[in-house]
């Protein structure tokens, strides 16, 4: 969760960058995330693989499958477009699923229009249901609805995975001494 947490809070801050330049991603996917070492031996994500597109709907599901619901019903994307999918990749990272269940696009575009429902609190015990908003927000069909920045979204998920975390920590030290 932690590692998680690191590499999309440093991919938010560069898609943010690129956001505040004009520039839309509109394929945001793992493929896309790069994990590289400093010189002193710190990750470092990269963000690459910007594209050129129109907006136009896309049928290959293994792209289809990060792309936000506007995207799918082939409307111009925006930066709450690169947010959504963004948010798809975080939730595949932390849960090792997708948030949604479908085996055709329309299908897809169909559970993201009923709401995102698969709470990560619900799935692993460790995570808080903070996390369950931050994604519910970063989720949401309406893209106004979503965070105003990629940032916002990368820093949202960080704290609220880092606060489960040290949460989680001090339980099992707890229990590990009332065994003792």
């Amino acid at each position: 969760a932690l590692r998680t947490a690191r590499i999309i809070r440093q991919a938010s801050n560069a898609l943010s960058e690129a956001h505040q330049n004009g520039i839309l991603h509109r394929s945001i996917k793992p493929a896309n995330i790069y994990l590289t070492v400093s010189e002193v031996g710190t990750e470092l994500v990269k963000v690459s693989d910007f594209v050129v597109a129109n907006g136009a709907k896309r049928n290959n599901l293994d792209n289809a499958k990060y792309l936000s619901p506007e995207q799918l019903e082939g409307k111009m994307p925006n930066f709450a477009s690169d947010i959504y999918s963004m948010a798809v990749v975080a939730y595949q990272m932390l849960i090792g699923k997708m948030p949604f269940d479908f085996a055709t696009a329309d299908q897809l575009l169909k559970a993201q229009r009923a709401g995102f429902t698969a709470l990560p609190s619900k799935i692993r015990a460790d995570i808080s249901p903070a996390v369950d908003d931050i994604f519910i927000k970063a989720l949401a069909y309406d893209s106004t609805e979503r965070y105003p920045k990629a940032r916002d979204f990368g820093d949202a998920l960080f704290h609220a995975l880092s606060e489960s975390h040290e949460v989680h920590e001090e339980i099992e030290t707890v229990n590990a001494e009332s065994n003792a």
